[in-house]
């Protein structure tokens, strides 16, 4: 998707190089990721990502953030529409990360993305979206069994978002029999 740096906007570019590196994440991951190919392929300068990200490190911030950012969207909206009925927020949480996930399998491959390969801050950030549904979750438990609802819960969100033939209402179904 070729673009003119002097016809498009500051944030307007700075998302299609994100999309752009959520792309090449997807196709050739973390390592296949190029801060000078993500130029080429949106027809700017090489030095146009510099304006935008102070690194290749800071590139990888911004993408896994974009990622997340899209996420609590759909978060925001759920939180709201069950603001009386935590147990059911959190189960329609689930849901829909397992819709955005499958929806958006180029986002997965981002968040999917291994520690080793990631910088502290960057690792924090990629774990955000599974952290805030893991404190969701042991906010209904007292003691070790928060721990243990949120490793089920944690393993039916991954493996549902993996296997695309489980329905979401038993992905639903499952949350409801984890949670108290």
């Amino acid at each position: 998707m070729p673009y003119t740096e002097e016809y498009i906007s500051h944030e307007e570019l700075k998302k299609a190089l994100i999309l752009e590196g959520i792309r090449q994440i997807e196709q050739n991951g973390i390592n296949g990721l190029s801060l000078r190919k993500t130029a080429t392929e949106c027809g700017v300068s090489c030095a146009a990502p510099y304006r935008h990200f102070e690194s290749k490190a800071g590139f990888v911030f911004s993408i896994i953030s974009y990622v997340n950012g899209q996420w609590e969207l759909l978060k925001e909206q759920i939180s709201v529409s069950f603001k009386d009925d935590k147990r059911q927020m959190i189960i329609e949480i689930c849901a829909a990360t397992v819709l955005f996930w499958r929806a958006n399998p180029n986002f997965r491959s981002v968040i999917m993305l291994d520690d080793k390969l990631l910088e502290k801050e960057q690792i924090k950030e990629k774990n955000r979206i599974s952290d805030e549904i893991a404190l969701l979750v042991r906010s209904l438990y007292k003691g070790d069994e928060g721990k243990q609802a949120e490793f089920l819960v944690r393993s039916v969100l991954y493996g549902a978002a993996a296997d695309k033939t489980v329905d979401v209402s038993l992905v639903r179904n499952c949350i409801k029999a984890i949670l108290p």
